[in-house]
């Protein structure tokens, strides 16, 4: 069994963070209104308050009111939340943070976890090499403990892909899994062949578009990635993994939120009829 058929079904989801302005209920409100039914949570912690537990009862109101589903929560990231960084008392509390996402997705009924394994700042890649094992070790386990998936997902840059390559052949499937996003995979091509290399490895894919350029985290089909392309190499799985549409109202043309969400869902059914059923 890989990774994917744990989901019965591939349903398109969205992440939260495509418009942090709009309240964590409100958000959730829209989303249903424009036909989804899933949701990952994004990684900032002050929309959804996931990591609080009281944010996690008011998480729980909202689902049980709107009937939305969450099938992954993203793990805080950025310079402050990177487990591969030297200082061991930074490394601790990025750990911890990501611990707490673990916690999170065990008491929601969450399946997968979504990591970055480092910030994009990626110098001494030796020492983070060293760290990123050490912390994973630790994190795997208490995310097997707890019954969660751990995904990690694919940065810009040489290293950040050394990283996760690394990563990936240390830890076996059963530890950790890949989050393949495409834009990030745009800006850094090497990045498509974890495609064919981990394919029984994916646990989810973060869909979104850009200028090749930057990530700008565009709806699908607003810039210039092969998507037809990214379609046909997930059709050499197989099994399809769960999508998730994460662009962001921020680039797009489309800056009211209700409006973009349903440019959202109509990009993303665009996109999964290309998929083989």
């Amino acid at each position: 069994m890989t990774p994917c058929d744990i989901f019965a079904t591939m349903e398109l989801a969205i992440s939260t963070c495509y418009d942090y302005r709009v309240s964590f209920d409100k958000s959730l409100e829209y989303i249903r209104h424009a036909g989804f039914g899933v949701v990952s949570l994004g990684g900032k912690l002050s929309h959804s308050e996931y990591h609080k537990p009281e944010g996690r009862r008011m998480i729980s109101d909202v689902q049980q009111r709107t009937g939305i589903r969450i099938d992954s929560i993203h793990a805080p990231f950025g310079s402050t939340a990177d487990i591969t960084q030297s200082e061991e008392a930074l490394r601790r509390s990025a750990v911890m943070d990501i611990k707490r996402c673990i916690a999170a997705c065990k008491e929601l009924g969450v399946r997968i976890a979504i990591l970055h394994l480092n910030s994009y700042r990626t110098d001494g890649i030796s020492q983070r090499m060293k760290k990123v094992r050490e912390s994973l070790s630790e994190l795997t386990s208490f995310a097997g403990e707890n019954g969660v998936k751990v995904a990690a997902e694919n940065l810009p840059g040489d290293n950040s892909l050394i990283i996760l390559k690394y990563a990936l052949d240390l830890f076996g499937a059963d530890c950790l899994g890949l989050c393949f996003d495409n834009g990030h995979a745009e800006l850094h091509p090497e990045a498509f062949d974890l495609l064919d290399k981990y394919q029984d490895r994916l646990l989810a894919l973060h869909l979104h578009d850009n200028d090749s350029v930057k990530d700008l985290h565009l709806l699908p089909f607003e810039g210039k990635c092969n998507l037809p392309n990214l379609a046909a190499q997930l059709n050499k799985a197989s099994s399809i993994c769960p999508i998730t549409i994460e662009s962001e109202v921020t680039n797009s043309v489309h800056k009211n939120p209700e409006k973009f969400l349903a440019q959202a869902y109509e990009a993303g059914e665009k996109f999964t009829r290309m998929l083989k059923t």
